[in-house]
């Protein structure tokens, strides 16, 4: 489960003109472009470039979530989604764009970026350490600025006020497994923390939360004050918080 697939060898498909790199759910996959450009997708993510990459342009398509550290060229490097373009020349960045997803997701770590959300072809440029998030609902965009660095790159699985049909989306692409959600919870539990290093087993017994609890039966880090004295004294050092709402 979560297993690794470091310079693996690119999956190439037959359709027109195209090079596709697939990560399967339950793997990542990272691998380097002809022009020396580093690339790592998250499980059930898919890259495509044309074989004009690198000699006429630098544009690659993306479905899913990928982490890249851009070579510095004078050609620009394009990444395109469903809903978003980001435009750099050579920077490192992460992008958030599943299709099943209500949010896509541009994340800054050095350079520079311009995201444009191509419906109404508006630009946003970041800054480090900046996050711009579209809601596909809504048709709303926001800026927000991350002072933990937790990243899917380095094995975490992150949730931040992710309602519950988003955060088992995770677990799914991780684990490569399939989470039947019941009606009654849909709605009613918001999920902010990370995971690290736990099985498969220990985050569904951690979604098992029976009873009137608020918090989920492990360690719960920061100002414990104003929680109920059974979830103060519960343990699992293995885990950060993780609260419904």
């Amino acid at each position: 489960l979560g297993k690794k697939k470091e310079n693996t060898k690119w999956e190439k498909l037959s359709i027109s003109q195209y090079t596709e790199i697939v990560a399967p759910y339950g793997a990542t996959v990272a691998t380097t472009l002809p022009d020396g450009s580093y690339v790592k997708l998250n499980g059930g993510s898919s890259l495509k470039f044309s074989k004009l990459y690198g000699h006429h342009e630098r544009n690659v398509i993306l479905s899913g979530e990928g982490y890249f550290e851009v070579k510095k060229s004078t050609k620009q490097f394009k990444v395109s989604t469903d809903i978003l373009q980001i435009v750099v020349l050579g920077t490192v960045f992460n992008v958030s764009a599943y299709p099943e997803d209500d949010q896509a997701s541009a994340t800054l770590d050095q350079g520079s970026v311009s995201v444009m959300e191509k419906t109404t072809r508006k630009n946003t440029l970041l800054k480090p350490n900046m996050q711009y998030s579209y809601d596909k609902k809504t048709h709303l965009s926001s800026l927000s600025t991350l002072s933990i660095a937790r990243r899917w790159t380095d094995n975490y699985i992150i949730a931040d006020r992710d309602d519950i049909k988003k955060f088992a989306k995770k677990i799914e692409r991780k684990y490569n497994v399939k989470i039947v959600i019941s009606e009654e919870l849909l709605g009613k539990c918001l999920y902010t923390g990370a995971f690290k290093g736990e099985t498969l087993k220990e985050i569904l017994d951690i979604y098992d939360n029976p009873g009137k609890k608020r918090f989920t039966n492990f360690d719960i880090t920061g100002d414990l004050s104003g929680l109920p004295e059974d979830v103060r004294n519960q343990k699992d050092t293995q885990s950060e918080l993780l609260a419904f709402s």
